[in-house]
């Protein structure tokens, strides 16, 4: 072959890139420096100050040089390959990480359901970067619709944990409504003893899309019974706010329950016996008769009554308002420094009358300052009309409102709400409960069965004859009944102070009374609100919010199932798929 005939042959780069016309990455270099001797300086950028130097001539490092500190400039003069900045392959450095399928899917199940993080947030770039890793270690797919999936299956799940906790128990429901949005949605709760404790489950928040009428309403709740086969039965008290509708539906459920014991009762009934009129004992004993009570919510009851007493159209209250609010303005912003005037909290016609308080109490323990604000601003000032009902406000509200705050707990039973629970109503009833507490359970004894109904019938003749004949009976005969007889025995024990923890009281009684344990624990546990169902509706603005609308109903319901009862969330996971299996059912969604 010819020398000339493919000259290129072995050409180094260098000597293509002359051949193409292009400059080298060292004569470019070059170029880009001052030359002092055998001095090179840096000049590719000569307002950024650089100082480098070399005392040789390094092609290598000074292009190097250029891309570090000048990546602008070193990109005009064609230091990079093909014109772009250099890209280096980045190496992350693997690291032993403890994550399992089970905490995968808990975790996610927990930023929807706790964190409150809308479904499409694992479409979230920032939030991929970090999860999608793990999942494809776990070998799980995430998405909405999965993750749609596992939050159902933990509710559900939830579902038949709780049904499980309620088997064979008297538990009493609290209900409430609210609206976001433009959607309504019904609350229910369960309150009930488990294990010496009080507990309050949220058995469902149920969005309706007609009408709340009480049969409607009473339709839903049986409806939320069935699914954790809530016989009525075992309804002890339904606590609701006064609302029409709301009372309506709880007497609609009574009746349903009573239905069958009135029909009874008619057959054998003599209309001619009966008097027109009955004394007050003998109507609160057919009150403390029935199988369901209702109980309208202490809370509410009380604002109604606060709320028909004080005018909020009153006059005085209007101006000292305006004075509030006017203090808020820049005019005043110096007074307020100076002064330190904490601003007391504004009210508004949509909230309870506590803001009123909240707001007088502030001003009155502020008189001093409020009376210095008036003096120089006279537009601000305060008559003395307006301090005396100020006074007069606070000191007659200021029980009422301690009271609301005690009674805005978790759990405010009736005891507490009415200290003498256990003097107000008769044995009759305390006795039908422990019967009914009985008939529940799912392993009563032949002797049991006897013994109960021998007593039952005994007690309701001696009752009859010691209303017609006064007196007392013997009750030392070998058929007496240990259970009467320890109600009884309350009679001869001391009274205790309004401070007594009547529920632990009872608590540690459970096996040397454990017949009037078990109706300590039913009757303790009936709620005189349903302050945890107005909390629930706190939780649902969280989760329906401005950004979140179209949720659809299953979906807000399961996430607010999960969220509300998450105690028992470690519970829920333990089992909520067989974790060591294949996790085609978990991704068959994707």
């Amino acid at each position: 072959m010819p020398i000339g005939e493919n000259s290129s042959v072995g050409c180094s780069s260098m000597q293509r890139k002359r051949a193409h016309g292009r400059k080298s990455f060292a004569e470019i270099a070059k170029e880009c420096c001052k030359i002092e001797g055998i001095k090179y300086y840096c000049a590719i950028d000569p307002d950024s100050g650089c100082t480098y130097i070399q005392e040789n001539f390094d092609s290598g490092n000074l292009v190097r040089h250029f891309r570090n500190k000048h990546k602008t400039a070193a990109e005009i003069k064609g230091l990079f390959p093909d014109g772009n900045q250099e890209k280096r392959s980045r190496v992350i450095t693997k690291r032993l990480v403890s994550v399992d399928k089970r905490t995968y899917v808990e975790g996610t199940i927990k930023l929807v359901t706790q964190h409150n993080l809308p479904l499409n947030c694992f479409q979230w770039e920032g939030l991929k970067m970090l999860l999608d890793p793990i999942a494809d270690a776990v070998n799980i797919k995430v998405s909405r619709s999965n993750i749609k999936v596992w939050i159902s299956a933990a509710a559900n799940k939830l579902k038949s944990i709780m049904a499980v906790e309620m088997k064979h128990k008297l538990v009493s429901i609290k209900l409430d409504s609210a609206s976001r949005h433009g959607r309504h949605v019904l609350g229910i709760n369960a309150q009930y003893e488990l294990n010496g404790k009080l507990v309050i489950r949220t058995l469902g928040m149920i969005e309706v899309d007609q009408r709340q009428t009480a049969v409607f309403l009473r339709d839903k709740v049986l409806e939320t019974l069935r699914v954790y086969d809530l016989k009525l039965d075992q309804i002890f008290s339904i606590t609701v706010d006064n609302g029409s509708n709301m009372v309506a539906a709880v007497k609609k459920i009574k009746s349903l329950l009573n239905e069958s014991i009135a029909v009874s009762t008619l057959l054998f009934e003599d209309d001619e016996n009966i008097p027109q009129e009955r004394d007050l004992i003998e109507e609160l004993e057919l009150e403390w008769d029935a199988r369901l009570s209702l109980v309208r919510c202490a809370v509410h009851s009380l604002q109604l009554a606060i709320a028909d007493v004080f005018d909020k159209a009153d006059p005085n209250l209007k101006c000292i308002t305006e004075v509030v609010r006017h203090l808020r303005q820049i005019k005043y912003k110096s007074f307020v420094e100076v002064q330190q005037l904490a601003l007391p909290p504004l009210w508004s016609p949509t909230t309870r009358w506590g803001g009123k308080y909240k707001m007088l109490s502030s001003i009155l323990k502020q008189e001093a300052k409020f009376v210095e604000l008036g003096t120089q601003y006279s537009e601000m000032c305060l008559g003395k009309d307006d301090w005396r009902f100020i006074r007069d406000y606070v000191d007659a509200t200021r029980p009422l409102y301690h009271c609301t705050k005690v009674m805005q707990a978790d759990h405010y039973p009736l005891s507490q709400f009415y200290i003498d629970w256990l003097v107000a109503i008769q044995e009759n009833f305390i006795a039908d409960t422990w019967k009914r507490i009985r008939s529940l359970s799912p392993v009563v004894s032949s002797d049991e069965k006897e013994h109960t109904n021998a007593f039952d019938f005994n007690d309701k003749v001696d009752d009859i004859l010691t209303k017609m004949f006064g007196g007392t009976f013997n009750t030392s005969s070998d058929n007496s009944s240990t259970f009467y007889n320890q109600i009884r025995a309350l009679d001869t024990q001391d009274r205790q102070p309004h401070t007594f923890n009547v529920w632990k009281h009872w608590v540690v009684r459970k096996y040397t009374h454990p017949e009037l344990h078990s109706v300590a624990m039913v009757v303790l546990a009936t709620p005189s609100s349903q302050v945890s169902v107005e909390r629930a509706f706190s939780a649902l603005a969280i989760i329906l919010s401005d950004q979140r609308t179209g949720l659809g109903a299953e979906t807000l319901s399961n996430i607010l199932l999960v969220k509300l009862n998450k105690d028992l969330s470690d519970k829920v996971m333990s089992d909520l798929y067989i974790w060591n299996d294949t996790i085609t059912e978990m991704n068959s969604n994707n």
